[in-house]
Parts: C-alpha cells; sequence; structure tokens
C-alpha cells in the first residue's frame, strides 16, 4: 500500500479548495500531513463556506491509536509547513481513506461521512 507518493498530475482540477478566493490544491495538504510520523494516510477537501466559499477540512489515517494530542501534534507540524490559510480547519480520525477502483481518493464520499450533506452541494 503506497499512498504517500502524491504527484502533481494526480490533482484534479474540481478538487481545488476556493477560500476567499485563493486556489489551494488538496494534494499540496495531504503532502504535509502524510510527512508525519503518525499519519499512514490522508485526504484533504473543501467543506461549504457561506463567507470563505469553503474552507479546508482533511482526514487522517493514524498509524496507530490516536487522540486529541495526536491530532494537534499534525496539526502543530502542518502549520510550519503550510500558510496560515490553508491549514485544515477541521481534522479528523478516520479508520481508513475510501478510495475509488483506480485508488484515487473518494473525496465526495468523505465529506459525505464526514460533513453529512450531499457531496453535489459543496464540491464543485
Amino acid at each position: 500500500m503506497n499512498h504517500r507518493s502524491v504527484t502533481p498530475a494526480a490533482g484534479r482540477k474540481q478538487d481545488v479548495i476556493v477560500r476567499g478566493g485563493a486556489a489551494i490544491s488538496p494534494i499540496e495538504i495531504e503532502r504535509a500531513l502524510l510527512s508525519h510520523p503518525l499519519v499512514r494516510d490522508a485526504a484533504v477537501f473543501g467543506a461549504p463556506d457561506p463567507v470563505l466559499g469553503q474552507r479546508v477540512v482533511a482526514v487522517v489515517q493514524l498509524e496507530g491509536d490516536g487522540d486529541d494530542a495526536a491530532i494537534d501534534s499534525i496539526l502543530g507540524a502542518t502549520r510550519e509547513q503550510l500558510a496560515e490559510y490553508k491549514v485544515p480547519e477541521l481534522l479528523v480520525a478516520v479508520d481508513g481513506v475510501p478510495r475509488n477502483p483506480l485508488g484515487k481518493i473518494d473525496r465526495q464520499s468523505l465529506a459525505e461521512v464526514v460533513l453529512g450533506i450531499p457531496a453535489s452541494r459543496h464540491l464543485q
């Protein structure tokens, strides 16, 4: 299982998060999250926001048992690598990151599970 190798070509235009007019690549944030030793897998998507357009949301699959301290550690390390507006505003630990048959992150399923709203309402 080699989900850690993420290439720029793997991104899709529809996955770009637009926050306050700034275009944010989920792949850049996923790379920062994956660089943390506690993170086995990660996925990032945009959540709807009436003011900013979208907010950055991320999920991580941890290497072992995680707690709030692990999430705080991951967010702290991410803040050192990314501009503040790119740091996830919500970070959730999950048992696994859903992927389609081709191995690509299924961001629509993630958004539905994490946010509880249909994907069509928040993904462009």
